[in-house]
């Protein structure tokens, strides 16, 4: 059986290999099963720092695309821009 902490470990380790939404569907879960209010203190505070390297994975996928998309589109501004100079001032 693994323990709580050895999952613990375990998500961590894989933390960067999942995709935001495995990390969103299993924050989710976690969610649902805190408002069942049928987790014990023990597995309570193991999900609550479960969901808090969850939210990591989510907070750091949302920051890389949203610089992604920022380098797309000065990429697109300055293309449009070019388009604009005359051919020999390029």
């Amino acid at each position: 059986m693994i323990s709580k902490r050895n999952n613990i470990v375990i998500i961590m380790a894989k933390k960067q290999e999942l995709s935001y939404r495995e990390a969103y569907s299993k924050l989710q879960e976690i969610l649902s099963e805190i408002e069942s209010e049928r987790l014990d203190v023990d597995e309570l505070s193991t999900k609550i720092k479960e969901a808090s390297l969850l939210l990591k994975v989510c907070k750091d996928k949302l920051f890389i695309a949203n610089e992604e998309t920022k380098k797309i589109l000065m990429n697109i501004d300055d293309n449009i821009g070019m388009s604009n100079v005359p051919n020999g001032n390029r």
